[in-house]
């Protein structure tokens, strides 16, 4: 007879046991089992996100159906945890967290998270797919993203600043990350790119106001159901002024990371300036606030670099060929045309 608590033979993350034994001793479910093989959802470039459902009844505060978040970096993994936990605790529309386990050292970290359905802003980043979609759903696209983004801005930081701090030394603020870069200049390729990363810490622009920010607020990481809108992927979030947010989202919009032939550029790039405008009004009209243009082209200089480090990091590391098709590959000229104007 074959043990029930035995998974059946199929594709599967390697830690699927590990964490249906947590599952089990964390909600005393002695017998939970999955009700059919794991599905891998599509992406993910840092993380491997898996749909599990349960065999019922499972009759507990477990749904029958979750996600699995797998995180090579268990700092990073408990650093998204503490902020989408801490949003969601406030209403804010993201999966709930029900268990994690990051305490692995090296191993890679987990989660179980609400399971969402929903669609993307986007539904991918093939311009034969997307392209002809983008004046459909300009109007959508920009007022979603501003809407998401002025709503997180009014969470309050108070109950989840003070966990950030005690996590790790990874800059909470985004005047962290400059002074992070500062130190690590030597790693950029070029004069021109060292320069411009001295300029924009010597012009700091005054910080107007503290707020939760995502830092990687774009289509792909916003799902629509209905009249609702849900944010995923918190990696990149942290505490900083709101123009942290605004600079990074105009950026990726402004700048459509679509795979197309050259002949297609200029017309993708005047949809996509058309939609940052969009985005911009509507993030002042919801957010009430004025967007002063000195900050905003610093923060989007800063975020450009943020873009271009990672990248450096992956081809020195030699992990660029596992994360080939990236958004970022696509935008990478743009990015350092935008950073070597500060120099």
């Amino acid at each position: 007879m074959s043990n029930p608590n035995q998974a059946p033979e199929f594709n599967r993350p390697t830690e699927l046991e590990a964490v249906l034994d947590g599952l089990r001793t964390q909600f005393q479910l002695p017998n939970l089992v999955l009700g059919g093989p794991p599905q891998q959802l599509s992406g993910g470039f840092w993380a491997e996100n898996w749909i599990l459902n349960f065999a019922p009844p499972s009759k507990s505060t477990l749904p029958d159906r979750v996600v699995l978040r797998i995180a090579p970096d268990p700092i990073l993994a408990l650093w998204e945890n503490t902020i989408q936990s801490g949003v969601a605790k406030q209403g804010y529309p993201t999966p709930k967290i029900y268990f994690s386990d990051t305490a692995h050292g090296d191993n890679r970290a987990w989660c179980i998270m609400e399971f969402v359905d929903g669609m993307p802003l986007l539904p991918g980043i093939e311009v034969v797919r997307t392209f002809a979609k983008l004046p459909r759903l300009a109007k959508s696209i920009s007022e979603t993203l501003a809407r998401a983004t002025a709503d997180l801005h009014r969470i309050d930081i108070e109950p989840i600043e003070p966990e950030l701090a005690k996590l790790s030394d990874q800059p909470i603020s985004a005047d962290g990350l400059i002074d992070e870069y500062l130190s690590r200049i030597s790693e950029l390729p070029d004069l021109s790119l060292r320069n411009a990363v001295k300029a924009l810490a010597a012009n700091r622009p005054v910080v107007s106001k503290r707020v939760i920010c995502h830092g990687d607020m774009h289509p792909f990481n916003v799902l629509v159901r209905d009249s609702n809108y849900i944010v995923l992927d918190w990696t990149s979030a942290r505490i900083a002024d709101p123009v942290f947010d605004v600079a990074y989202t105009s950026l990726l919009v402004a700048n459509p990371p679509l795979k197309a032939p050259k002949v297609l550029r200029p017309t993708i790039n005047w949809t996509g300036r058309f939609l940052t405008k969009r985005f911009l009004a509507s993030y002042e009209e919801f957010s009430k606030t004025n967007i002063h243009l000195d900050a905003f082209e610093w923060y989007q200089a800063l975020q450009a670099l943020r873009i271009i480090f990672d990248l450096e990091n992956w081809k020195v590391n030699d992990i660029a060929g596992t994360r080939s098709g990236h958004p970022w590959f696509i935008m990478e000229p743009a990015l350092r045309k935008l950073v070597v104007k500060f120099q």
